[in-house]
Formats: structure tokens, C-alpha cells, sequence
């Protein structure tokens, strides 16, 4: 009795899933080149100590505010794509100064799944530059540097038309920064950042 009971809510879960299956034979994404714009919450943290006389504590990137702008291209009947943000982030530095960050990157696109109600989700990844500017503090804390990461994504695809795609999307790649120099601390500043991207997309 009680096997027959977890067959039968084993089919019915079974059957009320299947609309929500992801179709991944139609996860191409924008199938063609895309525009994007929005929203980016930059949070990062470190283990570095400022660079000063004495112990001066911990670097610390305070939240802000910012936005993103996205050129990319998903390759026709395929699930790999590839595209270029430009990140702008308002940061509050150690608590004392607002400076400026602005980072790109060459990201790599992996559309994992599609579901019928144009729920995408995907991956993305790559490596690029960043430059935070110096604040109203003269301490020399302009640095350039570097980046590498890869995250999770989510689209929802709203339209689709011969000749436009539109997506809301969401994109969180977990990075590596590296600052060169002695600027933020002593040899070089590491940390880790979480980039939150939040955009519409206009396919073509």
C-alpha cells in the first residue's frame, strides 16, 4: 500500500514537472548579437591592511551604486556565446572617500537551459582590467588591475520576434581582483568581488 501511495506522488510530481523541463536544445540565448544596460551592485572584500604608518586596519570597499552596459553576440543555433560588460561602481573606500571603479571584461557565455516560459539560465566567465580612481583623500590609491571569475545567470525572454529578442537578465560572476602596486596595501591588493549585474537585453 504504501509503495503504491509513493508511485502514485512520484507520476503525479513527474507529470506536473514536465512543462517546467528546460528545452536545452533551445538555449541559444539572443541567437545573434545583443545590447544590455542596467543596474550593478559591485560588493568586494579583502583581507589586505592599508597601506599607511603603523596599522591603519583592514581595506574596506563600502557599498555604493553603479551600471553596467553590455555588448555581446550568441552564436546562431548554439549554446555559447560571447560579450563585453563595462562596469561603473561608485565605492565608499575605507570608509572615508568615494572613488570610482570601472572594469570590463571578455566573458564567455554558456546557456545551460531554456524553459518554455523564456526562463534562461547560464553561465558566464573570463578575465579582464579595472582602474579604481584616486578620491578627495591624496593618498595615492589610484591602482590599475585585473580580474578573473565566473558565475551563474539568469534571463527571462519576454519577446521574441524574427527580427528582436528582449530579456530581462541577472548575472553574478564571482571574481579575483588584483590591484597592481603598492597603492591600497603593500605588494599588490587581492580580493574577491561579486559583481551583481542586473540589465535589459535588446537581441538583433
Amino acid at each position: 500500500m504504501l509503495r503504491r501511495v509513493f508511485r502514485f506522488i512520484f507520476l503525479s510530481a513527474a507529470i506536473i514537472s514536465i512543462p517546467f523541463l528546460p528545452q536545452t536544445t533551445a538555449a541559444c540565448g539572443h541567437d545573434g548579437f545583443f545590447l544590455g544596460a542596467g543596474y550593478e551592485q559591485l560588493f568586494m572584500v579583502t583581507p589586505e591592511s592599508q597601506l599607511g604608518l603603523g596599522n591603519t586596519g583592514r581595506v574596506t570597499f563600502g557599498p555604493g551604486y553603479g551600471a553596467d552596459l553590455v555588448f555581446g553576440y550568441d552564436f546562431c543555433g548554439s549554446r555559447w556565446g560571447i560579450q563585453l560588460p563595462i562596469e561603473y561602481s561608485r565605492l565608499k573606500l575605507n570608509g572615508s572617500e568615494w572613488v570610482n571603479y570601472i572594469g570590463s571584461s571578455l566573458e564567455a557565455i554558456f546557456r545551460v537551459a531554456e524553459w518554455r516560459n523564456g526562463l534562461d539560465f547560464h553561465l558566464v566567465g573570463g578575465i579582464g582590467g579595472s582602474y579604481l580612481s584616486e578620491g578627495k583623500v591624496s593618498n595615492n590609491t589610484a591602482s590599475a588591475g585585473f580580474n578573473v571569475g565566473v558565475g551563474p545567470g539568469i534571463a527571462y525572454f519576454f519577446s521574441r520576434t524574427e527580427k528582436l529578442t528582449a530579456a530581462i537578465a541577472a548575472e553574478l560572476p564571482i571574481r579575483f581582483q588584483y590591484f597592481i602596486g603598492n597603492h591600497l596595501s603593500a605588494n599588490g591588493t587581492s580580493a574577491i568581488a561579486f559583481p551583481l549585474r542586473l540589465s535589459l537585453q535588446l537581441g538583433f
